[in-house]
């Protein structure tokens, strides 16, 4: 039969190791209750993140059997070719951008003038600076006997919906936006790697 010693040691011991037990509970629960809320915005981003890459697109051309008849813009306005409009009604609510090519125009006295070469990389600079994104691309046609291709480099913008109904127009000119494709019709290759940062030593 134990004495009141060791009856009093076990039950000591028993109380540290309730303790004990309880502490660990304790800082379980807090743990819980401070490291829940973090996992779960973190998760709910990564969801948002995710959601957004999913529903991303670059569209870099479009089909359409439209027939068009094409319009000069006037200085200051800009037009988009059929296939752009189509592909801006299609994906209206979507998470898209769209690479086009810039056709510049510029009237004068009544008559449109051709436009130079520095001319118009100067106003692609100009855009630039304005915050919309340039990139070499590259597109290829065959040559005349049809058993090789050709490539061949060009500058183009990628602008989303918003961008296109607020573009940052210059009085000086029209503007035309058009897809561009290989010459049998085929999308061309886009790397948003290749961004032009420096109109000034860029030579197309």
């Amino acid at each position: 039969m134990k004495n009141y010693k060791e009856m009093a040691d076990e039950v000591l011991f028993r109380i540290k190791k309730e303790k004990i037990k309880r502490k660990k509970c304790l800082i379980a629960s807090l743990c819980i209750i401070f490291i829940l809320p973090v996992f779960t915005f973190l998760l709910i981003n990564q969801n948002i993140s995710d959601k957004v890459l999913e529903n991303y697109m670059i569209i870099t051309n479009y089909k359409t059997n439209l027939e068009q008849s094409y319009i000069v813009p006037k200085n200051g306005e800009y037009y988009c070719f059929i296939e752009v409009n189509e592909a801006r009604k299609k994906y209206i609510d979507k998470n898209v951008s769209y690479l086009l090519k810039i056709e510049l125009f510029k009237e004068k006295n009544g008559e449109y003038v051709d436009i130079k070469k520095e001319e118009y990389m100067q106003e692609l600079k100009r855009l630039s600076e304005e915050g919309y994104k340039f990139y070499k691309v590259y597109y290829w046609l065959y040559n005349d006997s049809k058993t090789e291709k050709i490539y061949y480099p060009t500058i183009m913008v990628k602008l989303t919906e918003e961008q296109l109904q607020n573009f940052k127009s210059n009085d000086n000119y029209g503007y035309a936006f058009r897809f561009i494709t290989n010459e049998d019709y085929s999308p061309i290759e886009f790397y948003e790697t290749n961004v032009i940062s420096n109109f000034d030593t860029y030579y197309e």
